[in-house]
C-alpha cells in the first residue's frame, strides 16, 4: 500500500512540475490583436502563447495567426521555452535580433547545423518546428497520454519520425485529420506554433485522441448488378439464392426478381460470397424496393455471424447492434423504395448508412475486432416474418475513395455525396456550367484517378 501510495504522489509531482517553470508574464483579453477574433479555434492558443511570454505579435496591435512562422521565429520560440523551463535568461544583445536564441540553440542541441540568413529568413516547415521544440526539452517532459504507433505521412526511416510520434503520443500535436495526417514538408502558420508552444508548457491543454486506423489495402470491385434477374438459373451471375421461405419456383429458367417470403418460419435471401474480407472500408450502393418487417441487407463474418444488418422493423428502418437491440435509422418510404448507401469500416469498426440521401448516423459494428470480417452480403428477409425484397441496382467496392457510375441516382437530381450544380442524366453527371465535387475521408499513400469526361 505504501508503494501504491508513493506512486501516485510521484505521478502527481511530475505533472504538476511539467509547467510549474511556465508562468504568464502578460495579460491577453478579447482584442489585444484586432486580427484574432474570440471565435477562432486559435484564439485561446495564441492567448495562452502570449501570455506565457513565448509568442509576441508583429506590430501594430497584429498577430498575424495565418502568416508564416520563420525558421528564425522557430529557433527563438524553442529557446525561449528551454530557457523559461531551466529557469535560464538569454541575454538580448546585438544584431540582427535573433542572433543569441540561434547561439543559445547551438549551445543546447536545439540545432545542430549552421543556417545562412536566407535560410533562417523562410517560412519554417511543420517538422522543423516540432523537432526544434522536442529538443528544447527532455524526452521525459513528454508524458504519454495517446497511443499512437504510426503517422500515415511520415515514413518509417523519416529522421524526424521518432519525435515526432513522441509528440503524437503526449498530445502536442496530433494531424490535422481523423487519421493523424502531420503534413509534415507544409509551412507552419504562427496560429499553428502558438498552439503547439500552448500545450508543451501547459500539460492540460494536451490532445487526447484516438486516431482512426487506416487501411493500405487495394481498391478493386466486390459486385456489380443492374438487377437481380439473370440466364443461369434465372438469377444474376455471381449470386445465389436461398428460397426456403420464397414462393416455390417452377421453373429454373424464368428471372427470378424479388424476394417474397411468404413462409413465417423461413427467410429468404439473395446472397453474394467473397474472399475474407479483414481490413479497409467496404461501400455498398443499392437501389432497393422493400417493405415487411424483417426485410433488409446484411454482411456476415466467416462464422456466419450478423457484422452490419439493417432491416425494416416496428415502422423504420433499424440497424441491429452487438446486443440484438435495434437503433432507428429513418422513417419508411410510402413508395417502399429505397436509395441506400452504407460503408462499412472494418479497421474502426463501425458502419455508416445513408438512406434516400439521410445520412442515418455510424454506428458499432455487431462484431469486436477479433470477428471483423466479411465473408458474405445479402438481401434478405427474416425466418419470423413476411416480406418483399426486390433489389434493382447494386455496387459493391472495397477502399475506393470515389467509385462513381452515376447510375442509383434519379435523373435531373444531383447524386449523393456531390455538391454543385451537376445532375445526373443518362448514367452520366452533366455539368453545363459552374462546378461539381465530392468530398471524402483522408487517404494515404498513392493515389490513382481514372475518369471519362466528353466536352462537345
Amino acid at each position: 500500500m505504501k508503494k501504491t501510495i508513493l506512486a501516485v504522489i510521484t505521478a502527481i509531482l511530475l505533472a504538476t512540475s511539467a509547467n510549474a517553470a511556465f508562468t504568464k508574464t502578460n495579460t491577453y483579453q478579447d482584442g489585444t490583436f484586432s486580427d484574432v477574433p474570440a471565435s477562432k479555434w486559435y484564439s485561446s492558443e495564441v492567448g495562452g502563447a502570449y501570455e506565457l511570454g513565448l509568442m509576441n505579435g508583429v506590430g501594430g496591435g497584429l498577430f498575424n495567426p495565418d502568416g508564416s512562422f520563420t525558421v528564425a521565429e522557430a529557433i527563438t520560440l524553442a529557446s525561449r521555452a528551454r530557457a523559461v523551463y531551466n529557469g535560464e535568461t538569454i541575454e538580448q544583445s546585438g544584431e540582427p535580433w535573433y542572433a543569441p536564441y540561434v547561439d543559445y540553440a547551438k549551445k543546447n542541441g536545439i540545432i545542430s547545423s549552421d543556417y545562412t540568413a536566407q535560410e533562417l529568413d523562410r517560412p519554417a516547415k511543420r517538422f522543423e518546428v516540432t523537432e526544434m521544440i522536442r529538443k528544447a526539452l527532455s524526452d521525459g517532459y513528454f508524458e504519454a497520454v495517446n497511443s499512437v504507433s504510426s503517422i500515415p505521412d511520415v515514413p518509417d526511416d523519416a529522421p524526424y519520425r521518432a519525435g515526432t510520434l513522441l509528440l503524437y503520443n503526449a498530445g502536442i500535436v496530433m494531424g490535422s485529420d481523423s487519421i493523424g495526417t502531420f503534413n509534415p514538408d507544409a509551412d507552419i502558420t504562427r496560429a499553428e506554433a502558438s498552439a503547439i508552444i500552448n500545450r508543451v508548457a501547459m500539460p492540460e491543454k494536451r490532445l487526447k485522441k484516438t486516431l482512426e486506423k487506416v487501411s493500405y489495402s487495394d481498391a478493386y470491385l466486390l459486385a456489380q448488378a443492374a438487377s437481380m434477374s439473370g440466364s443461369k438459373q434465372g438469377i444474376s451471375s455471381g449470386w445465389l439464392l436461398d428460397n426456403r421461405g420464397g414462393v416455390p419456383r417452377t421453373t429454373l429458367m424464368d428471372g427470378y426478381g424479388a424476394l417474397n417470403d411468404i413462409d413465417n418460419e423461413a427467410a429468404a435471401a439473395y446472397i453474394r460470397e467473397f474472399n475474407k474480407i479483414t481490413t479497409g472500408k467496404i461501400t455498398l450502393e443499392t437501389n432497393v424496393q422493400a417493405k415487411g418487417d424483417g426485410s433488409g441487407i446484411e454482411f456476415r463474418n466467416d462464422k456466419g455471424k450478423t457484422v452490419y444488418r439493417a432491416e425494416i422493423n416496428d415502422g423504420a428502418w433499424r440497424a441491429l447492434d452487438a446486443n440484438g437491440n435495434y437503433t432507428k435509422l429513418c422513417e419508411l418510404s410510402d413508395s417502399f423504395e429505397y436509395e441506400i448507401y452504407v460503408t462499412l469500416d472494418l479497421d474502426n469498426l463501425c458502419a455508416k448508412t445513408v438512406i434516400n440521401g439521410t445520412d442515418c448516423g455510424t454506428y458499432p459494428l455487431c462484431v469486436g475486432e477479433s470477428e471483423a470480417n466479411v465473408l458474405n452480403f445479402r438481401f434478405s428477409t427474416s425466418d419470423s416474418g413476411k416480406g418483399m425484397v426486390n433489389p434493382i441496382k447494386t455496387l459493391m467496392y472495397v477502399n475506393y475513395a470515389v467509385y462513381d457510375d452515376f447510375r442509383r441516382g434519379a435523373n435531373d437530381t444531383i447524386p449523393y455525396g456531390w455538391t454543385g450544380s451537376a445532375k445526373v442524366s443518362s448514367y452520366a453527371l452533366k455539368l453545363e456550367k459552374g462546378t461539381a465535387a465530392k468530398s471524402f475521408a483522408a487517404v494515404s499513400g498513392n493515389a490513382v484517378a481514372e475518369f471519362h469526361v466528353l466536352m462537345p
